[in-house]
C-alpha cells in the first residue's frame, strides 16, 4: 500500500529494522517517513511483507508515476478508479480523496497525495 510512497531509502531501512526483528523502530521509522497515524503504521508494518509484495519487477509502483495503477494495486474496481479520475478531471479532488479512502482504508494524508499525483497524471 505505502510502498510507491516512500523513497527507496526508506524502503530499505524498514526492511533492515523488520530483518532485524525491530518492529518498534520500524514503526517509528515509517510513521517518520510517511505521517502515518500510530495505528496505521503499524498495520502496515505487520503487514510488510504483503505490502513489498505490491512492488513490479522494477521497483516499487510509484504514485508519481502511475497513481492508478497504484489504486488497482491497492484493490480498487475499474468502475471506482474511472469515477475518481473524472472527480479529478472536474477538479473536485476532495470527493476524490473521500471515494479513494472509502474505497482503500488509505489514510487522508496518503489519499491526498495520490489524489495529487492523479491530477498531475491526468
Amino acid at each position: 500500500m505505502l510502498v510507491g510512497l516512500l523513497s527507496s531509502q526508506e524502503i530499505a531501512v524498514i526492511d533492515r529494522l523488520r530483518g532485524e526483528g525491530k518492529t518498534i523502530r520500524a514503526i517509528k521509522e515509517l510513521r517518520l517517513a510517511s505521517n502515518l497515524s500510530l495505528i496505521d503504521a503499524k498495520y502496515a508494518i505487520d503487514n510488510w511483507t504483503e505490502v513489498r509484495r505490491q512492488s513490479t519487477p522494477e521497483g516499487p509502483v510509484s504514485a508519481e508515476s502511475n497513481p492508478t495503477h497504484l489504486a488497482s494495486k491497492l484493490g480498487m474496481s475499474p468502475d471506482s478508479i474511472a469515477r475518481i479520475s473524472v472527480l479529478v478531471r472536474e477538479d473536485r479532488q476532495i470527493e476524490a480523496i473521500k471515494l479513494l479512502r472509502t474505497n482503500t482504508g488509505l489514510g487522508l494524508l496518503d489519499a491526498k497525495k495520490l489524489i495529487d499525483n492523479w491530477t498531475q497524471e491526468v
